[in-house]
């Protein structure tokens, strides 16, 4: 099937997918869950002009509203209760839930505060075509973690928890996360337990989201989480080697106070009114990024 991307490219699709899309929103204010819910609208509104896909959402709150409709409109959602402010719990309760229709053959996970660029889930998509049954990742601006990446294909050692794309067979032979790890070594984990089984790991090199930060889980308190579950972590992949020194300086980083960091400091810059703006002011941020790997 000959199919034509909203930017007027050809590409060529064999499979038809069914995606749920999972996103955590406990702990937002109704300001991020707003920016955060259009941008998945836009994302997903991208993917299904470009291919042909259905895509509908899970959103994970402490009470259900209609934000999220009114904010993507046109998109299925349904919701689940925050049980928890874990990431790890509530992702495998939302991949459950998708996987449990037979229709769904892949989840897209996102974690709290998570910014989607328009073409992030169909450029997550082209990677998966060309590389079936494989993890997909996206790649996060403007920093981005100290993975192991073949520039020329994408074939990564892990990708990040926060945006991540996982195929129907790959969560069936795997399972869900390691719920005694925090959510960016479960992630890492998920990954070496899939390699492990053969399956393919991969960065889509035109995916990427941002991430807007806020008090209520800093990066000091994820370094003091991975600090405590490294042992753990160590014990199970001994063979599989992190550079956990780089892990620590990514974490722990304070965000300049000039440019694009600056910017995703700025409460107001993902404050939009308009589709036609969250459009423009993402495709200017990623514009600052160059490729970087």
């Amino acid at each position: 099937m000959i199919v034509i991307d909203p930017d007027g490219h050809y590409l060529t699709s064999s499979e038809q997918h069914s995606l749920t899309i999972g996103a955590c929103f406990w702990g937002l204010t109704a300001a991020s869950k707003e920016r955060f819910s259009t941008s998945i609208g836009i994302a997903a509104g991208y993917s299904k002009a470009a291919r042909e896909i259905s895509v509908q959402a899970i959103y994970v709150d402490e009470v259900e509203s209609d934000l999220a409709e009114k904010s993507a409109p046109g998109l299925s959602c349904s919701y689940l209760s925050a049980t928890s402010h874990s990431y790890v719990s509530n992702a495998n309760r939302i991949m459950r839930k998708a996987f449990g229709s037979a229709d769904v053959n892949l989840c897209l996970l996102l974690s709290p505060e998570v910014i989607l660029h328009r073409k992030s889930i169909k450029a997550m998509l082209d990677k998966l075509e060309a590389n079936p049954n494989s993890i997909i990742g996206a790649r996060h601006f403007p920093e981005e973690l100290s993975i192991d990446v073949e520039i020329e294909t994408g074939k990564a050692s892990w990708v990040s928890s926060n945006c991540i794309l996982i195929p129907r067979k790959v969560y069936e032979a795997v399972g869900g996360f390691d719920g005694n790890l925090p959510a960016i070594l479960a992630g890492i984990d998920f990954c070496f337990r899939a390699q492990a089984l053969g399956f393919g790991v991969f960065f889509a090199e035109r995916a990427m989201f941002a991430t807007t930060f806020s008090d209520r889980h800093t990066a000091l308190q994820r370094a003091t989480e991975i600090a405590a579950s490294r042992e753990l972590f160590m014990t199970k992949w001994p063979e599989r080697k992190l550079n956990w020194e780089k892990l620590d300086e990514f974490l722990q980083l304070e965000k300049n106070e000039s440019g694009p960091a600056a910017a995703l400091k700025d409460p107001n810059v993902f404050k939009f009114k308009t589709e036609h703006l969250l459009r423009l002011n993402l495709e200017n941020l990623v514009s600052e990024a160059g490729p970087r790997w």
